[in-house]
């Protein structure tokens, strides 16, 4: 803890009155009450008493009492950083103090990563210290360092970044922090709100008091309901223990943060600030900046800039709008050239550049048994899938390259959920496998031979998740074991049922005779075999919580190549992007997603509905979907969408054939009463992007509606108000339950998704 312990002095005196009391014991947050109620005089009258600023009274010895914690060292930089500032000492000097104070700070993630042990996390407070003090006088003297010198030390800030990631990598060897499995529905949520408050933009601050869409936003935090203990840094780290997704969570306590500095609460402000900041170290390496909207750098910048504040001031000062305006999250630094690059800080890349595909030259493929540690450079990757990133440790012997005429590639393929016939995850696989190999290599079948690889059987996040809530304070393991983040080499099924899917009659045969005239199989019987190219891992499809490899047209591409392969039957459905079609003019296609009993999340209302189209919607087809039956084809299952213009569908993963609609069609999910509040379903078109299937109907093309059918009011007045905890299945909602459409509102639904339909 860098800061915290100073403020265990601090004072806020806040002004009370019976008024403001009522407010606030009416759940009302200060936010609601100083900067909405008061032009609207609800909750009390006296409105200027009960919203003046709080005043924060630092004292003059609390920064005393701090700096005697710290070596008389580190001490000395401190006042020679104020001393810099107030006396404008020359250039040199300035650009000396930060510049030593980035070299110590690498030296100390250095001893950190000396001293770490397999399973055990060392001591970091030194490493956390060293490195904010170099971003401390960073901001502090920025003005006195010349930008040649400010950009050679931003040059250097990666070897901060991926120090900390080697410390991680060494005690639990390689790991996704930004996996969001289990809570991804949860975070999509968190994500939707942190873009709808405008955090971190440039004109953040301006609109940041005002009664605005990013006000509601934060306001609806409630920093006041959360006690100082549970956003102590200590406490913020253990997430890392116990969370798959420390980008959304760091996202939540950005959000939180700003609703502290609402209801100008000093203590808690630094609290948050310190432990945004430490915890985003874990997530150096996997942090989607472009999805997230902030980096790692952001997280350290503005926490010195929120101390250099306290500091310059060193008395008794109010915590008036200005200085909240002041430290909100913005992009000022950047104007100023003070935060980093687009890519991802520690990595050099983009997330999505990471995952693949990984091209290696001539080899021949040996077993891996007796590799070193997760660390060993016979470990490639990371591979992406749906579910995070992997890694696959892989043993090669170099040989001189074959003839062209006799060359071969090995196109190595990481499968999820393997023993599933579900296309949700197998969308992930297939659709950037032929974009890849057919479309931009346009490789021949003759020429390519695939490998599979696979995550373990036993894997089960809800449970590594769940047990990481429950760590003793002073734990510093993570509960989810390191092979789960390294490939296998052999199909991790055994059940006559899932072997069916690969072999000679499964459902992905056709898929792979596109890619290879051989048959596929697990990695390990490659060994002994030499190839002239091995391709491992695919372009990442991660559309959830992540930016995509994939772009829309890719998508496009890889929807016409399959419709030009004339698989199909024309049949009453449009067979092109085109737009051509079996059907009369005039007509639309509906199709309708109905499940078997068993699986839930059927329509009950089903026949109603359909009265209700043919009744009501002339220019409407209907054709209900049953065949989604464990077992059917790949191929067979895309002939059921291709083509359609509006797609009618319980969420669940039969959705995920959205892609194969006609480009602009309209896809309207229905979400079941019971569903939680969390969950992003915000009734308006084309607006839930960061959700599951909103996201992928945005990258696919397409329109997208998420609803609540059962009534008008729709959303949260008759959700199941939810607890948002681990995801586990005592706290998750029931995904299996069915859903009931009132017929008014489908009938909105479907004139409104005809409307969607700007290509006819």
């Amino acid at each position: 803890m860098i800061w915290s312990l100073a403020f265990q002095t601090l004072v806020l005196a806040r002004a009370a009155s019976p008024q403001s009391a009522d407010c606030w014991t009416a759940g009302r947050t200060r936010a609601y009450c100083c900067y909405i109620a008061r032009r609207q005089q609800e909750c009390f009258q006296d409105a200027d008493t009960c919203c003046q600023a709080s005043s924060v009274n630092l004292g003059q010895s609390v920064f005393a009492k701090l700096l005697e914690q710290l070596p008389s060292e580190l001490f000395g930089y401190l006042q020679r950083l104020v001393q810099s500032r107030q006396k404008a000492l020359y250039s040199p000097a300035a650009t000396a103090l930060t510049h030593e104070l980035l070299k110590r700070a690498v030296v100390e993630i250095s001893r950190a990563k000396n001293s770490t042990k397999v399973g055990e996390l060392p001591f970091l407070g030194t490493a956390f210290r060293a490195t904010f003090l170099y971003f401390l006088s960073l901001h502090g003297l920025r003005r006195f360092i010349p930008a040649k010198y400010k950009s050679s030390m931003m040059r250097r800030e990666p070897l901060l970044w991926s120090g900390f990631t080697d410390v991680y990598f060494g005690a639990w060897g390689r790991r996704d922090f930004c996996r969001c499995v289990e809570a991804g529905e949860f975070f999509s949520r968190t994500n939707t709100q942190l873009a709808q408050s405008g955090i971190g933009r440039v004109d953040f601050p301006r609109t940041f008091l005002n009664d605005t869409l990013e006000h509601h936003a934060l306001s609806a935090q409630n920093c006041h309901m959360f006690e100082e203990g549970t956003l102590h840094p200590e406490a913020t780290l253990r997430v890392a223990f116990s969370s798959q997704c420390i980008s959304g969570d760091i996202a939540t306590l950005i959000t939180l943060l700003h609703g502290c500095i609402l209801e100008q609460d000093m203590n808690k402000v630094v609290l948050l600030h310190e432990g945004i900041f430490q915890l985003s170290t874990f997530a150096v390496d996997c942090l989607d900046a472009r999805l997230w909207g902030f980096t790692v750098r952001d997280a350290a910048l503005h926490f010195a800039r929120l101390i250099w504040v306290i500091w310059t001031k060193k008395q008794t000062f109010a915590f008036d709008a200005a200085l909240q305006r002041g430290i909100a999250w913005s992009r000022a630094g950047r104007a100023r050239g003070e935060t980093g690059q687009s890519a991802t800080p520690g990595t050099g890349a983009p997330w999505n550049s990471q995952c693949g595909p990984h091209v290696l030259s001539a080899a021949v493929v040996q077993d891996p048994e007796g590799l070193s540690s997760y660390g060993s450079p016979s470990t490639h990757g990371p591979l992406c899938t749906e579910l995070g990133r992997f890694w696959l440790q892989l043993k090669l012997q170099t040989v001189p390259p074959a003839p062209p005429e006799s060359s071969r590639t090995l196109a190595v393929l990481p499968i999820t959920m393997s023993w599933e016939s579900n296309p949700w995850h197998h969308l992930h696989w297939w659709l950037p496998a032929i974009w890849y190999f057919k479309i931009q290599l346009n490789l021949s079948p003759k020429d390519v031979d695939v490998a599979l690889v696979f995550p373990r059987a036993d894997i089960d996040w809800a449970i590594s998740t769940a047990e990481g809530r429950t760590l003793d304070v002073n734990f510093r393991g993570h509960t989810e074991p390191a092979v789960w983040s390294i490939l296998q080499h052999t199909m991790p099924f055994t059940t006559e049922e899932a072997m069916k899917h690969w072999g000679p009659d499964g459902i992905h045969r056709t898929i792979l005779g596109w890619l290879s005239e051989a048959k596929a199989k697990a990695l390990v019987e490659f060994y002994g075999a030499s190839y002239n190219r091995l391709i491992m891992g695919l372009p990442s499809l991660r559309f959830f919580l992540q930016t995509p490899g994939l772009t829309c047209s890719a998508i496009a591409r890889v929807r016409h190549w399959i419709q030009s392969l004339g698989y199909f039957s024309a049949g009453a459905m449009h067979n092109s992007d085109t737009g051509s079609s079996a059907l009369p003019a005039g007509l639309l296609k509906l199709a309708i997603i109905q499940r078997p009993d068993a699986d839930g999340r059927r329509i009950l209302n089903l026949d109603e509905v359909l009265s209700l189209v043919q009744t009501n919607f002339t220019e409407l087809m209907p054709t209900v979907v049953h065949g989604l039956a464990h077992g059917t084809p790949w191929v067979d299952q895309f002939q059921q969408f291709s083509g359609a213009d509006i797609l009618l569908a319980a969420h669940g993963a039969g959705l995920a054939w959205l892609w194969a609609l006609r480009a602009g069609a309209a896809v309207v999910e229905l979400r079941s009463r019971s569903s939680p509040v969390w969950l992003q379903c915000s009734e308006l078109w084309n607006t839930d992007s960061s959700e599951i299937f909103g996201g992928l109907a945005r990258l696919a093309g397409m329109h997208h509606i998420c609803t609540r059918p059962h009534d008008m009011k729709g959303t949260l007045g008759e959700a199941r108000l939810s607890f948002v905890g681990d995801m586990s299945d005592a706290d998750a909602y029931n995904h299996s339950a069915d859903v009931f459409v009132w017929l008014p509102k489908a009938a909105i639904l479907l004139r409104s998704a005809v409307a969607q339909d700007v290509s006819l």
